[in-house]
């Protein structure tokens, strides 16, 4: 059978997949079944005018989600869970809508997690409102949004407000005064891309909507809430934790999928692994373009999206090659605007881009989504492979493993990727060093009565005590108010800002880079990509804040020399975790060739660039006895072994809970207080207290470490490589046998954890 029309450029793809089938790069391919649309009719009636709105727009009959939130709406708080491209927006527009139509002066607040999918959800919004016969107004509020325009809003509030988190917190609730004249009608509250709040920004707005349900309520007000989330394993939970309120879960993919291939690209083993997946993903990228197939490919980080559109742009023709473009974080808005265009017009046919695509902007139509690296969850891969195909159309997704421990095991086990459910949402309500901060906030908005701390959590009272003992909070009365000037403003809700460097060339400043990606991208000698050029960084002036660039299209790829320090702060009785303060150190770095491999000796830096954050975790003791054995095996070990364990069980944890292997962190310290023995930190790479996810190792430890284990034992490398024993970031020098050495220690650790 051969796929016609616009199905013809994905089987050309798959030919050339199948063709290296022998070859050992196509590991796996699996074929998803298309699955029809399934539409319903709500039982309560959609007022007639805005069902002419959506036939207008082609809309005839609404999927079984659609009409289910629409009658749900009206007694339950509601989190929509369907997968990408299944119409959850219409789940809280159209009783929004039905309800503005009804009673003029009801008043929406739709929240979302980044500018770029706000302004493209209200473009879309006005189409559907253009067909209306009645002005409804809308409205957006965002850091961009001038001051003479703000108090407007303020003055004569919008029907429906669309606004950020950030703007939610600093204005609509650091200064509700002003909108005294919105809370009063407001009557929903809509959270799209609700899964984006996970971890530490999604505690820091799980405070945040108490707060708003908090303050609507002085003005009267009780609004129904409704969360509109991707695939997670635990909807129903996640956005009554969030909210602070119980929520219904609609589930299912009412709005059907075309027929979908999946498959696993294995880079040839020739290739430097640092490169190997990159370029491997990259040539796919050109492949697709070539073959008329529109294509994004996803890449974990922001330099990695300038290599692999600079490396794809090479293997085309002058003509194809200009279109194709990176898109990341770190563009100037207008330039990401363009870009989307671009996209959605089908101008571009090829883009390679981070999670900034991840969330449901139109892009328009594309057949095939490459994903180079495991993007950390489940939930994300779905994310980014649902980016490709559109009704009836096939549509295929390449998950392109990078040779890492967790990459690897999926890659081994496509069952475990494919078939097992996607992870639960993970939110830390008793992180003190977030809650403190919130509960300052909600204290300076209204005094904080003893009876109302509850709603802010189990633990919101222990919190509360610690603030007023921190002077965050103050006693007046019988009620809390805030200790301190400006809460809001000190808190940040995607964690403490690093200060922001200046990229300067010839001194004309041509970008920005934050503190905390400067020992990772920008240190003295340092090869740095911006737009898809090259440029050595020459210098880093710490006083000004700048870092200075010069083209450079030749010399070498660098990668830098990190050192980590762990110091003991405190230790958390309650919750049996240890509060840490973790030294990120980068001294040198060292060359690569063009296989990706390290060539010379480091380089060291003139000042080392340090950055430093304050998190939680456990700690593992190895006992001198352990050691001691392991060091009967070969001299230095102990110090081989730990090293490799470093990258090891953060990527055990990924795969047992589900987290990104991204958000923990390890640390091997031979401890000499020990006589010989290790200690072994495992902790959140978040600061502000860290995000929880670190301290549910420790009862799953005995399975961590088989996993370990099993990862090592699948490779088939000899002595240890990046798919097992060695780290894709990490460039420290590694000792002979790891392998051997790091399964003796591991077999040495389930003994002793079996016998204790």
């Amino acid at each position: 059978m051969r796929w016609q029309g616009r199905r013809e450029p994905v089987e050309r793809v798959v030919d050339l997949l199948k063709r290296e089938r022998r070859a050992g790069r196509l590991l796996w391919l699996e074929r998803l079944s298309a699955t029809p649309p399934r539409y319903a009719t709500p039982r309560r009636e959609i007022h007639p005018r805005l069902l002419a709105a959506l036939s207008a727009q082609g809309i005839e009959q609404l999927f079984a989600h659609q009409a289910e939130a629409f009658d749900r709406v009206v007694e339950d708080d509601l989190v929509v869970v369907t997968p990408t491209a299944s119409g959850k927006s219409l789940c809280f527009l159209l009783p929004v809508l039905d309800a503005i139509l009804r009673e003029p002066g009801t008043r929406a607040l739709l929240v979302y997690p980044t500018n770029a999918l706000l302004h493209d959800q209200e473009r879309a919004l006005r189409r559907l409102l253009a067909h209306l016969p009645v002005p409804i107004a809308v409205a957006t509020l965002t850091g961009a949004t001038p001051p003479d325009e703000r108090r407007a809003l303020r003055q004569r509030p919008p029907a429906i407000l669309l606004t950020n988190a950030e703007m939610l917190h600093l204005s609509l609730l650091g200064s509700h005064g002003s909108w005294a004249r919105f809370f009063p009608r407001l009557r929903f509250v809509a959270l799209d891309e609700a899964h984006i709040y996970r971890g530490l920004f999604g505690t820091h707005m799980a405070y945040v909507l108490r707060r708003l349900i908090r303050v609507a309520s002085l003005y009267g007000a009780r609004p129904r809430v409704i969360a509109a989330t991707a695939t997670i394993g635990n909807p129903a939970a996640f956005a009554s934790a969030l909210f602070g309120r119980p929520c219904v879960a609609i589930e299912g993919a009412a709005g059907g999928r075309g027929e979908r291939l999946l498959a696993c690209w294995q880079p040839e083993e020739r290739d430097g692994w640092s490169q190997s997946a990159e370029g491997a993903a990259a040539a796919l990228l050109a492949e697709s373009v070539r073959a008329g197939a529109g294509t994004i490919l996803f890449v974990p980080t922001r330099m990695a999206a300038e290599r692999a559109a600079t490396r794809a742009r090479a293997l085309l023709d002058d003509a194809l090659a200009q279109r194709v473009a990176p898109y990341r974080h770190g563009y100037a808005p207008a330039q990401r605007r363009f870009l989307e265009e671009r996209l959605k017009h089908g101008e571009l046919r090829g883009v390679v881009a981070t999670t900034a695509l991840e969330v449901g902007i139109d892009i328009g139509d594309l057949d095939v989504a490459i994903v180079a690296g495991y993007p950390g969850t489940r939930a994300s891969l779905w994310q980014q492979l649902g980016r490709a195909g559109r009704a009836e159309r096939l549509a295929l997704g390449i998950f392109v493993p990078y040779p890492r421990p967790v990459d690897s095991y999926f890659a081994e086990h496509p069952h475990d990727l494919l078939d097992l459910a996607c992870e639960e949402g993970c939110l830390d309500l008793a992180n003190a060093t977030i809650g403190t901060a919130h509960l300052a906030c909600a204290a300076a908005e209204a005094p904080l009565h003893q009876g109302e701390i509850a709603a802010f959590g189990d633990d919101a009272a222990t919190i509360a005590a610690r603030a007023v003992g921190e002077g965050m909070l103050r006693p007046l009365g019988e009620c809390l108010v805030s200790g301190i000037e400006n809460p809001h403003g000190r808190t940040h809700l995607r964690g403490t800002p690093s200060e922001e460097y200046a990229l300067m060339v010839a001194g004309k400043q041509i970008g920005t880079i934050d503190a905390a990606h400067l020992g990772r991208e920008a240190y003295p000698g340092a090869l740095y990509l911006h737009e898809a050029m090259f440029f050595r960084v020459l210098d880093v002036d710490t006083r000004r804040r700048s870092v200075e660039l010069q083209p450079n299209a030749d010399g070498p790829r660098t990668v830098p020399v990190l050192r980590a320090t762990v110091h003991e702060l405190a230790i958390d009785e309650r919750a049996g975790t240890l509060h840490l303060a973790v030294r990120q150190t980068t001294s040198g770095y060292r060359c690569l060739d063009e296989r990706g491999e390290c060539v010379g000796a480091p380089m060291p830096l003139t000042t080392p660039i340090v950055h430093e954050l304050r998190t939680r975790g456990i700690r593992i003791d190895i006992a001198p006895e352990i050691a001691a054995r392991l060091e009967e095996t070969a001299p230095g070990a102990l110090a081989t072994a730990t090293h490799a364990l470093e990258h090891l069980l953060p990527a055990a944890l990924a795969v047992r809970i589900g987290c990104d292997p991204r958000d923990v962190l390890a640390t091997a310290v031979l401890s000499p207080a020990l006589r010989g023995g290790a200690v072994f930190f495992l902790y959140d790479s978040a600061s502000e207290g860290g995000a929880g996810i670190a301290e549910r190792a420790w009862p799953l430890l005995p399975e961590l470490l088989r996993i370990c284990d099993e990862m090592i034992a699948r490779c088939h490398c000899r002595d240890g490589c990046p798919r097992c024993v060695l780290g894709g970031l990490c460039w420290q020098e590694h000792g002979r046998n790891e392998k051997r050495l790091t399964r003796r220690l591991l077999g040495l650790l389930r003994e002793d954890v079996r016998g204790s």
